[in-house]
């Protein structure tokens, strides 16, 4: 006859030295959780503060010695510009030229790290914004021959500050990526989206386009699909997009061809109707 046992319980493994400690007890009662969770969103959210405090401290410190090799550069040149040979002033152009070239990339980076602050949230006239955008670029290029093809589009909430920096990229991109062609077409308008608590805005211009194999590097920070020499820029500006579109709950891609221009797509949250509800009998003022 075979006797069962009752089983002894197994010996408590030990935590493995490369093992990380995420501090969760399972025997927690719901408060005890969800008091972690608000310690860790209030850990995560300093950290993130003094990562934006140190990212703009840097950037901005860079600024004035970059500006004291332009201005001496500057002085340099008229000062002692009739006494350097060609070479010479060469190599002072060269100078102040890579002095430009970095303070615009500090910018950039500024402009990255002014991406972080909370957002200023409100209801935002899409179609507005757009024309808004649309007169600043064209203002910009006045010797362009453009033609805007400006849709309706609803409203949405949002920072309108940094919605408005996300079409200034956008739209400025299509001006810059059409300047081959004698006339530019950018059009912009709302295209339907599988959810449909989304807004989705495209831009679409006729410009050089890009190769769809790039398109995993186009909203990467300082990655160029297109020489310097040919299109002027610092590789930001679609990095900037992703990430203010993202910050907003949103998403946004791209489709383009080589020769045959590019098409942005924005996914941004609707916004909110309010619904009317009657007073209730009885309820606290």
């Amino acid at each position: 006859m075979v006797v069962s046992q009752p089983l002894a319980p197994p010996p408590a493994l030990p935590a493995s030295p490369g093992s990380p400690d995420f501090g969760i007890v399972t025997d927690r009662g719901p408060g005890h959780v969800a008091r972690d969770m608000q310690r860790r969103l209030a850990d995560l959210e300093r950290t993130n503060g003094e990562l934006e405090a140190f990212n703009y401290s840097i950037s901005h410190d860079l600024q004035a010695p970059l500006r004291q090799i332009a201005g001496f550069t500057d002085l340099l040149a008229r000062e002692a510009g009739g006494a350097l040979n060609e070479t010479a002033r060469q190599y002072l152009d060269d100078i102040a030229g890579a002095a430009t070239q970095m303070s615009t990339l500090v910018e950039a980076l500024l402009a990255l790290s002014r991406t972080e602050r909370g957002l200023e949230t409100t209801t935002v006239d899409l179609e507005a914004l757009v024309r808004e955008t649309a007169r600043e670029q064209s203002r910009l290029a006045p010797d362009r021959t453009i033609d805007w093809i400006i849709g309706r589009m609803p409203r949405v909430r949002g920072d309108r500050r940094l919605l408005h920096q996300v079409f200034v990229n956008l739209l400025g991109n299509a001006v810059k990526y059409t300047r081959p062609r004698p006339r530019a077409r950018i059009e912009i308008g709302t295209t339907a989206l599988s959810r449909r608590s989304e807004v989705g805005v495209f831009v679409t211009d006729n410009g050089v386009g890009f190769d769809m194999r790039d398109a995993g590097r186009l909203f990467s920070a300082f990655e160029r699909l297109h020489p310097a020499s040919a299109f002027e820029g610092t590789g930001v500006g679609l990095a900037l997009v992703q990430r203010i579109v993202t910050r907003h709950g949103g998403r946004v891609w791209a489709t383009g061809t080589v020769g045959a221009g590019a098409t942005f797509v924005v996914a941004l949250p609707r916004a909110r109707r309010r619904a009317a509800f009657p007073p209730c009998a009885g309820a606290w003022s």
